[in-house]
């Protein structure tokens, strides 16, 4: 194939940006080297000349994980194999994990008939059969979160639907999640914006590719800061970052920015609340979680 692939739940893809015609293997042996920047987020892949390499990509998808080798209907060898690597820490150092993969157990909600782990994932989903007509939020059970990291993997069958992660929240006494929320949508200015919801504050308070400052006495302005994101292809799955620290707050999307949101309103400013995932009310769709981790700032 020559050429550098991933294979991310889906169909394998290419991504590299430089490639080369075919590879001339012979009989003899060959030095093949492979350097991976995880920061950048490059990927080189040198053969025999190992001061031009003759495939290169970017990709930022996977930072850690393990190594392996493999063959395509062909018979090879390795010899000689080596690994250099600097000293990392894992991206989850300090984290604790949410979801087992398993089981909903530790996450509450309401109504549990919409809510299941399939695929190993917390899956949400609204039929013909069982409609939504009201939103629904699975409630994390291990107490009120502050200042906080969280990382989460998501999907929206077909890239449908409305879906969101609630946080410094609460739940009123009909079931509505009040507060803060990192918005789940396949595009456009409520895909990874920063909303707030029920609170008489403007709903979409930090859209797509924003930065949104609120003073003290709750004047609001909004700037673009960068790209709107969007979802990856149906059924491959997203990564969302959020970073609550005190007065500021940070949404990314698949390694890119999606929001800011510098809260200093008097009133309406919450430092701690509920953590909760949202089934959205409305026509059927299925959302999924996964790979859920918490890291506390405090």
């Amino acid at each position: 194939a020559n050429t550098i692939f991933i294979v991310d739940d889906t169909e394998r893809k290419s991504i590299a940006t430089q490639r080369s015609d075919g590879t001339k293997w012979g009989k003899n042996w060959h030095d093949l080297r492979i350097v991976r920047d995880t920061q950048a987020g490059t990927i080189e892949v040198f053969f025999d000349d190992m001061n031009a390499p003759i495939m290169v990509a970017s990709d930022t998808t996977f930072r850690e994980g393990s190594f392996g080798l493999g063959s395509f209907n062909d018979v090879g060898d390795f010899d000689d194999v080596k690994i250099w690597a600097r000293p990392v820490m894992s991206v989850y150092e300090g984290y604790v994990s949410l979801f087992d993969g398993t089981s909903i157990s530790g996450w509450a909600a309401p109504d549990m008939s919409y809510w299941s782990v399939e695929d190993g994932a917390i899956t949400a989903e609204s039929t013909e059969e069982n409609p939504c007509t009201k939103n629904q939020f699975l409630v994390w059970q291990g107490g009120d979160v502050a200042d906080f990291e969280l990382r989460a993997k998501f999907r929206l069958r077909d890239n449908q639907g409305n879906s969101g992660i609630q946080f410094r929240s609460k739940i009123d006494a009909d079931g509505t999640g009040v507060g803060y929320q990192a918005d789940i949508l396949p595009g456009g200015p409520w895909c990874g914006a920063l909303a707030d919801e029920y609170t008489g504050r403007e709903p979409l308070m930090v859209s797509n590719g924003h930065k949104t400052i609120v003073d003290e006495d709750g004047t609001r302005t909004c700037t673009p800061a960068g790209e709107p994101v969007s979802l990856r292809p149906p059924g491959v799955w997203n990564d969302y970052h959020i970073i609550a620290r005190g007065h500021r707050m940070v949404l990314t999307i698949n390694g890119q920015q999606s929001a800011e949101f510098i809260d200093n309103d008097v009133k309406e400013f919450d430092a701690s609340g509920i953590l909760a995932l949202q089934l959205r009310s409305g026509p059927p769709m299925k959302v999924q979680f996964k790979d859920i981790w918490l890291k506390d700032l405090r």
